[in-house]
């Protein structure tokens, strides 16, 4: 049998959910902002790399 399989690894602990929530809100903020801008016609097609 391989060693690799017979590794066990604890579960990380779960973070608090006012953390969860509050990253959630963060991430649904800013697609909701991108959208408004793909309506208005705003956004930027892609974010250039600097030179």
């Amino acid at each position: 049998m391989n060693a690799a399989f017979s590794i066990r690894i604890p579960m990380p602990p779960a973070p608090p959910s006012e953390v969860l929530m509050t990253v959630l809100t963060g991430m649904l903020g800013i697609a909701g902002l991108r959208s408004y801008d793909k309506q208005k016609g705003t956004a930027a097609p892609a974010i250039a790399p600097k030179r």
